[in-house]
């Protein structure tokens, strides 16, 4: 058997995989969302879910939940000093050899090649001085509060910006970036912001605001995988590494839908990605996990159809904190006794 009939393979078990665990999670999915110390701790409850194991997709054919991102931006005085664009060529899937068993281990671009999504800014502009970039967004656009991880490889080349994102619009958006230039002595701050109407009219800058937090960590984004998360709920968003809370926004929470994105970019602005970087980089993507509501109606009576009237034991799955998934996604979740 070919490696690549091996990946596929691999790759539809996983989603088979995904699809019963969300079946068996009917009445949702408990997180506990307090990392201040000085908070007790909550619990948020999710009707929805979209786990995708990138180490085991050979192709966006092999998911249902993501598309590549239609994106062109033309260059803008004061914001940028090119334009970019999202292309299909930058989105490249390196599945694991063995996704099943060992996802973390070998990949089929060899022994010493990270298995998962690769994201990949190139150096050399493209048509009307634009930058070649990479970007994969939710096809489901109907998500509004969750909690969103993303586990990933930053790049070490400078001149660029690695994003986990929630986006309604410009004022609207839940970000989480690395900007490759402000890595220095392995470590790299990690830029938190919520964009509002007040960072519109600031150039689209929230470092200004209330709504940003420049986050520290204790380790190099570049020299392996992180888990880097936001919990968004009506009152406040909070924001996580590896499971260590980084710090809450409270002020320009987003309370209409929009969809989940990760990117790699750079448009050469020099107060933020800078760039482009001087020679091709990528960053890796092992997997995606998303708890979410819906405010499509139709699932929201779904939902209420089949919960309303109260959960059994075992309907609500808890979610565990970060843990480095290197097993089945079957023992991710863990059933719960849930009280309505």
């Amino acid at each position: 058997m070919s490696l690549k009939s091996l990946g596929c393979k691999a790759a539809i078990a996983l989603l088979l995989q995904a699809s019963f665990i969300s079946a068996d999670c009917e009445c949702g999915y408990r997180v506990p969302s307090s990392g201040n110390p000085q908070e007790p701790t909550k619990y948020l409850l999710f009707t929805d879910s979209i786990q995708t194991d990138f180490r085991g997709m050979t192709s966006l054919n092999d998911s249902s939940d993501w598309k590549i991102k239609d994106l062109r931006l033309e260059y803008v005085p004061n914001k940028s000093r090119f334009g970019r664009i999202v292309e299909d060529r930058n989105v490249i899937f390196n599945p694991a050899v063995d996704p099943l068993v060992t996802p973390d281990g070998p990949s089929q671009q060899g022994a010493d090649v990270d298995a998962g999504l690769q994201l990949i800014v190139r150096s050399e502009l493209v048509e009307d001085n634009l930058v070649s970039t990479g970007q994969i967004q939710s096809i489901r656009e109907d998500v509004r509060f969750g909690s969103f991880r993303a586990y990933m490889k930053s790049t070490p080349i400078n001149g660029t910006c690695a994003a986990s994102f929630w986006y309604h619009n410009d004022s609207q958006e839940i970000d989480i970036e690395l900007l490759s230039r402000q890595r220095e002595d392995g470590r790299q701050p990690i830029n938190l912001s919520v964009q509002s109407n007040e960072s519109v009219a600031n150039d689209y800058d929230a470092t200004g605001t209330t709504g940003f937090i420049e986050g520290q960590a204790d380790f190099d984004p570049a020299d392996g995988f992180h888990e880097y998360r936001y919990d968004w709920s009506p009152d406040v968003i909070s924001f996580w590494a590896d499971g260590g809370w980084l710090g809450d926004i409270v002020d320009f929470i987003p309370t209409t839908p929009g969809y989940f994105q990760l990117s790699h970019w750079s448009n050469g602005f020099a107060g933020w990605s800078a760039g482009p970087p001087s020679q091709d980089a990528l960053i890796m993507v092992a997997y995606f996990r998303g708890y979410f509501n819906s405010t499509d109606p139709v699932r929201a009576q779904e939902f209420e159809e089949r919960c309303g009237g109260g959960r059994s034991a075992g309907s609500v799955c808890d979610v565990s904190g970060f843990e480095q998934v290197t097993r089945p996604w079957s023992s991710i979740l863990a059933k719960t006794d849930f009280e309505k």
